[in-house]
């Protein structure tokens, strides 16, 4: 993504499009071309799975991802993108068009006009969700 890019991603949501792109695309060719526009060649991707780091790791981490999506899942966002001339920060959820089944928001760092990583947080649904956590109390 160059910095014309991101200035017009403001208004009109291309940043966020060209990351679906990279992840949301199921074919391999036109997700691959999507990767090689929007990361840097030494991208790290981080998720709970561990860290991929360069295109073909992001592309086999993409691939996997899919592979364990249903067939009707989509890539959605799921609240405004906040973008900077290094950095942005988006907001996805991944299921069935409007029936999210899980969450996550990217920290995405962005070097020479491309994203240089990604840190995703993965956001658990509310039948899913953990206690509370409590604060402890000092002995």
């Amino acid at each position: 993504m160059t910095v014309e890019e991101q200035s017009s991603a403001r208004s009109d949501g291309a940043a966020s499009q060209q990351l679906a792109r990279g992840f949301g695309e199921r074919d391999p060719q036109r997700r691959s071309a999507a990767i090689g526009r929007t990361y840097t060649e030494d991208v790290t991707f981080t998720d709970p799975g561990g860290d991929f780091v360069g295109w073909q790791a992001l592309r086999d981490r993409a691939q996997q991802l899919l592979d364990g999506a249903s067939p009707g899942d989509v890539f959605e966002e799921d609240g405004p993108a906040y973008i900077s001339t290094d950095a942005a920060t988006l907001a996805w959820r991944l299921g069935p068009p409007g029936k999210p089944v899980a969450r996550e928001v990217d920290i995405l760092p962005i070097r020479d006009g491309r994203v240089s990583a990604v840190r995703t947080l993965i956001a658990p649904l509310a039948h899913d969700q953990p206690p509370p956590l409590r604060p402890r109390r000092p002995s």
